[in-house]
């Protein structure tokens, strides 16, 4: 029994993830942008992830072998996480990471080499976090992220198709969406 729920509680914020990106979908094409309710819905998706982590870590932080290669490991991904996510959001103002207001299509500074480098960044501290505690769990808690993220992308991807049109298509030709090799122009 103590088995399932883990897989529960996985399934349970995957299913609400999509649902949240539904209704932030409806609300860019009704509103064309973010309301305050979708804002406050993607923020709590990502908060609920990061809280669903206590369904697999050890709170006695046994399991942490400080010192060791994979407790360098961790950390290290984490501080890059952080440091990344922290340099990929500075370049937007709060209104704008909200999507409140869109000053312009945001092509400089990590941008240049991913159109998502906040999910990229963000991807190492998870991963990070999770090798604190290895266990299989951990990587369907990192998996989960991905697909969180990913619905999050695709939902700001259509969005941003309608707002800046072939501007946003050729960015997109040039730019990956994730990591990956930046084509010429």
């Amino acid at each position: 029994m103590a088995s399932i729920i883990p897989v529960a509680a996985f399934l349970g914020i995957a299913m609400l993830a999509w649902w949240v990106f539904r209704v932030v979908a409806r609300d860019y094409h009704v509103q064309g942008r973010l309301t305050s309710r979708s804002s406050f819905l993607e923020t709590a998706i990502f908060f609920v992830h990061g809280c669903s982590s206590y369904v697999y870590l050890d709170s006695q932080l046994s399991a942490i072998e400080f010192g060791s290669l994979s407790f360098i490991l961790a950390t290290t991904l984490i501080v890059i996480g952080l440091v990344g996510l922290y340099f990929s959001m500075s370049r937007l103002t709060w209104v704008v990471s909200i999507g409140q207001k869109t000053e312009g299509l945001h092509q400089a500074g990590l941008y240049r080499f991913s159109r998502n480098p906040q999910i990229v960044a963000y991807f190492f501290a998870v991963l990070g976090y999770s090798l604190l505690w290895p266990a299989l769990l951990g990587a369907v808690w990192v998996a989960l992220y991905l697909g969180i993220a990913h619905m999050m992308v695709r939902t700001e991807e259509q969005h941003l198709a309608s707002v800046f049109g072939d501007e946003y298509r050729e960015y997109c030709a040039r730019t990956p969406r994730y990591v990956g090799p930046t084509k010429k122009p």
